[in-house]
């Protein structure tokens, strides 16, 4: 039981699941209160050359994969560390979650807003309050599971005077190499605090938006042997606070035993631009 007087807090950490029940007229509501972990931590062990860390972004939002009927849900700060979310700009997003629903998700991301306004910021403490609907009934309990993932969101730029470029058929390609997410199956999740490791049962994506100015490729790549395992380029625009970004996405699952490292390259010749880079688990 926890309430935006008494928030249940999960500490440090970027994603979590957690099941729960709210009683209308006795227990209405579940509040969660979570602290993203710093820039520090999503460096650690890692040396970013090619990579700024930028913030957060929840992969599928704030999720009810489950419950017994619709819920209230919402999320964001709180200036004062208790959940309420009584001044301007302290929610981020709140709905009904319709659960009989395809996707039970509560989606905090704005596209009339820019894509750095839509970062979760580093170290920052956020809450996720569940409430039962005021329309039922004194006594009835709804049961719910609550999940969230956040994945860390880089910058970085394809510069034609900083970059490693190759010459083909008269042009020039340039290529970032990004060895600051290279893992193998069983290293730390990038920016996780919970003991979470790459796994060979899970779906990972890497997830690219980039100016207009680059069209992106995306390799995965044997960091040991240099041998290409897949590529992916464009699959569609996105319009992000009113800037238009080419979007690659690039999943797979890793295979024990192989080091992978990634790749941004160019398309055409003589493409240079910056572009934006997620990478995590991929979701339903």
């Amino acid at each position: 039981m926890s309430d935006s007087f008494d928030p249940q807090d999960l500490d440090i950490r970027s994603s979590f699941i957690r099941n729960g029940s709210v009683t209308r007229g006795i227990d209405n509501e579940d509040t969660y209160k979570f602290t993203l972990p710093d820039e520090n931590t999503v460096s650690a062990g890692r040396q970013f050359n090619k990579l700024q860390p930028l913030g957060y972004i929840l992969n599928n939002g704030i999720s009810l994969p489950s419950a017994d009927r619709n819920l209230e849900l919402s999320f964001g700060s709180d200036d004062n560390d208790s959940g309420f979310f009584d001044r301007p700009g302290e929610e981020i997003a709140g709905d009904t979650i319709d659960t009989t629903g395809s996707r039970n998700e509560l989606d905090v991301f704005d596209a009339s807003k820019s894509l750095e306004d839509n970062l979760l910021d580093f170290g920052q403490t956020y809450f996720a309050e569940i409430e039962s609907l005021d329309t039922l009934p004194d006594g009835t309990q709804t049961n719910y599971t609550l999940s969230a993932e956040a994945v860390p969101v880089f910058e970085g730029e394809i510069n034609e005077n900083e970059d490693t470029s190759y010459n083909y058929n008269g042009g020039r390609y340039y290529y970032d190499q990004l060895d600051e997410l290279s893992f193998k199956v069983g290293d730390p999740v990038i920016g996780d605090t919970t003991g979470a490791t790459y796994s060979d049962t899970e779906d990972y994506v890497l997830i690219v938006l980039s100016e207009t100015s680059l069209d992106p490729l995306l390799f995965i790549i044997n960091k040991d042997t240099n041998e290409v395992i897949d590529v992916a380029g464009i699959e569609d625009q996105e319009t992000i606070g009113g800037i238009t970004y080419n979007s690659a996405g690039i999943e797979f699952t890793p295979q024990a035993g192989i080091n992978y490292t990634f790749s941004v390259e160019s398309a055409l010749p003589g493409q240079t631009g910056e572009y934006f880079v997620s990478f995590g688990v991929e979701g339903d």
